[in-house]
């Protein structure tokens, strides 16, 4: 829904294609690339990063590059997925900055950065179901250190392994 004060202003709002932003891009292109730089420039060697974005979509690229470009290793990168092409999560993969990648879904038609990394053994992987990977997320946000989650349990997967 668009709030406009004047009828000018509705037409141009209107006139616009569906999704083109409705702001001059240079400056706020401009703000996204200094608070990615900044934000990498504090990241140290073995950090923790959690990358938003699903598949290709939503991947903070500025925040990727910036990461890249500051130089930390053996990182632990938290993602739904291993990365696509050589873009987003698998630039870091390809430039050798990540040690363990923690995701639900690692495997895609063009994953090929992270499947050489893994089969190589150059690569950790912590396989985690997708609502398991959002709850750790949540509760390690709030400050809580371990939960519940019945995944597996009963099943022959869980046999051996404690009450499963």
């Amino acid at each position: 829904m668009l709030s406009c004060n004047s009828t000018a202003e509705a037409d141009r709002a209107r006139s616009q294609p569906v999704g083109q932003k409705r702001y001059p891009s240079h400056r706020h292109d401009r703000q996204d690339r200094t608070l990615g730089r900044s934000r990498a420039r504090r990241r140290e060697h073995g950090s923790t990063i959690l990358v938003g974005g699903f598949g290709g979509a939503g991947v903070p690229e500025e925040l990727i590059d910036a990461l890249i470009a500051q130089g930390a290793k053996d990182l632990t990168i938290v993602n739904n997925n291993a990365g696509n092409a050589e873009f987003g999560v698998a630039a870091l993969l390809k430039a050798g900055r990540v040690r363990k990648i923690v995701c639900s879904y690692p495997r895609t038609a063009d994953s090929y950065v992270f499947d050489a990394l893994y089969r190589a053994g150059k690569i950790e992987l912590d396989l985690v179901p997708q609502g398991t990977l959002s709850e750790r997320m949540r509760a390690a946000g709030a400050g809580i250190g371990a939960f519940y989650t019945p995944t597996g349990y009963g099943t022959d997967l869980a046999k051996g392994k404690g009450r499963g």
